[in-house]
């Protein structure tokens, strides 16, 4: 009689305990509110987007698990509490609450081509939860009314969702580098590879010069086509043997292509046969090096 008697005193201590770390594994769940079909957002006009707000959240099994992202026009203010309504049962948002969220500004037009773009990935429109959970892709607007939807979605298509963002914000330097910070650590590399045209493009350097008020030195390299067709957007620059000098306006490091590491910028729009951009590169030399550099250029979707 003891015994029993201790074993049910003891389960009776459990269970709050459980309780308690349940919770904090899965701190301010609610039950899910209504979710609206993506079919809304593909709805809104530019005017209304102006208070949408994206958000990305590693929900997967992870022991340095990377930080969400967020990104709103730079006219609005994150505010990632209004996710909080429409979290799912059983979902861990653990990233959303104990590790600070990065964040950066896409305008209307930007987050529009995100919408279009993904619209087109059948598993991500659907809203549903993948039986292997990896990634929350969520969107939040206050307008027309409040409307919330979201996606859970596992390795695969997470993976297409970040090609999607990567060819919808090419032009967005910041984001593009925080997109490429999330997916690289988790392999969530598209099997598509960038086209690599070096051998096609003749990348030329101007003149480097100190610039004062940065302290950084500054200089422009001129990129030709020397093929006979179009280089495919998002044409892509990636610099490497910097030794300790940094590109500081760099937009990420590839990943997905060899070598790893090495920082790269995207062109703006496409380069046809024959044309000539330029493109204005800002370094951090602290020791004074020579700056010279090794490129390579990449072309067409997929992570570079």
């Amino acid at each position: 009689m003891k015994n029993r008697i201790f074993s049910f005193t003891w389960i009776i201590a459990i269970i709050p305990l459980a309780s308690m770390v349940m919770g904090l594994l899965f701190s301010n769940v609610v039950q899910a509110q209504s979710f609206s079909p993506y079919s809304d957002f593909q709805a809104m006009t530019l005017q209304q987007l102006e208070t949408l707000q994206i958000k990305l959240t590693y929900v997967g099994v992870s022991n340095a698990p990377p930080q969400s992202l967020a990104f709103t026009p730079s006219s609005n203010t994150l505010d990632l509490s209004l996710f909080v309504p429409f979290r799912r049962p059983n979902i861990n948002y653990n990233n959303d609450d104990f590790i600070e969220v990065v964040t950066f500004s896409a305008d209307p037009s930007e987050l529009q081509t995100v919408i279009n773009n993904v619209g087109t990935l059948p598993n991500v429109v659907a809203g549903g939860v993948a039986a292997s959970e990896v990634l929350s892709f969520a969107m939040f607007n206050s307008q027309p009314g409040d409307k919330a939807f979201e996606a859970i979605l596992d390795q695969n298509d997470a993976t297409d969702l970040f090609d999607k963002l990567r060819l919808s914000l090419a032009n967005n330097q910041d984001g593009s580098r925080k997109l490429s910070e999330m997916a690289c650590p988790l392999g969530l590399i598209d099997a598509v590879r960038p086209t690599d045209v070096s051998a096609d493009a003749a990348v030329v350097l101007k003149g480097v010069r100190l610039n004062r008020d940065s302290g950084r030195f500054v200089t422009t390299a001129t990129i030709t086509n020397n093929s006979g067709v179009a280089f495919a957007e998002p044409v892509s620059i990636a610099f490497y043997s910097l030794g300790n000098v940094r590109l500081f306006n760099a937009i990420g490091t590839t990943c997905g292509t060899s070598p790893v590491g090495a920082p790269f910028l995207n062109l703006p729009g496409s380069l046809g046969p024959g044309a000539s951009t330029e493109i204005k590169l800002d370094f951090s030399n602290p020791d004074l090096e020579n700056i010279e550099l090794t490129t390579k250029v990449f072309t067409g979707p997929g992570a570079r």
